[in-house]
């Protein structure tokens, strides 16, 4: 599988293309350019290398003009699987959903309808949470993330956490795991805390920059 940056330069794609090229007419043992799966992020990337295999599959044919075998990738590049990954397994899924008991007329869902079916979700959550008056902890949540007149904060920052969990292998696992790091006993050294680093780094830059513009003031004062 080749799996191809999403920002790649003209450069580099050429050297891809030519790879692919040396296995289609590797004398030893050629292969049809459908037998490749080339995974790039987005699908003006895949159209553009397909578009780039097409056409040195083109110039190939200028130099051995009666080979069988690289007159049929002209016609099997259309079948080649150079896509994005979320297409190349939307492929996957169509072709075989017998056996993932899936429905056949399945069909992925529009951004529009993703944001609305969340927020919904979302809203439902908060309500339940609402309801239960022995819930310290979510208070203590909206306390912290809610504004005087609104608790939208507290859906951005589960739906940030959540976007970010979803880039871990084991979301789930992880999610647990950092609930961890807020586990501290009363006489735990602050320093000692996995996100002290950070605040800290932050501080300092903040104060550098009160620092930089208390400068300014005075230099202009004088």
């Amino acid at each position: 599988m080749y799996l191809l940056p999403r920002l790649l330069d003209q450069g580099k794609q050429h050297v891809l293309v030519n790879r692919v090229i040396e296995k289609i007419v590797d004398p030893n043992a050629p292969i049809d350019v459908d037998q490749l799966l080339i995974v790039t992020f987005t699908n003006a990337s895949a159209a553009e290398m397909k578009a780039r295999i097409g056409k040195a599959i083109e110039q190939a044919l200028l130099v051995d003009e009666s080979s069988a075998h690289l007159k049929r990738q002209i016609a099997l590049l259309n079948y080649a699987s150079i896509s994005t990954l979320h297409s190349f397994c939307l492929d996957v899924i169509k072709k075989y959903y017998y056996l993932a008991d899936i429905d056949p007329e399945f069909r992925l869902i529009e951004p529009i309808e993703s944001a609305m079916v969340r927020d919904e979700v979302m809203d439902k959550l908060l309500e339940e949470h609402y309801g239960n008056a022995e819930n310290t902890a979510f208070f203590e949540l909206v306390d912290t993330f809610s504004g005087d007149r609104s608790d939208d904060d507290i859906g951005r920052v589960v739906g940030e956490l959540y976007d970010f969990s979803r880039a871990h292998p084991e979301p789930e696992a992880w999610l647990d795991s950092i609930v961890t790091n807020y586990d501290v006993a009363e006489i735990t050294d602050v320093a000692s805390l996995p996100f002290y680093a950070i605040i800290e780094k932050q501080l300092v830059m903040t104060l550098r920059q009160a620092e930089h513009f208390l400068k300014h003031a005075i230099f202009f004062m004088w």
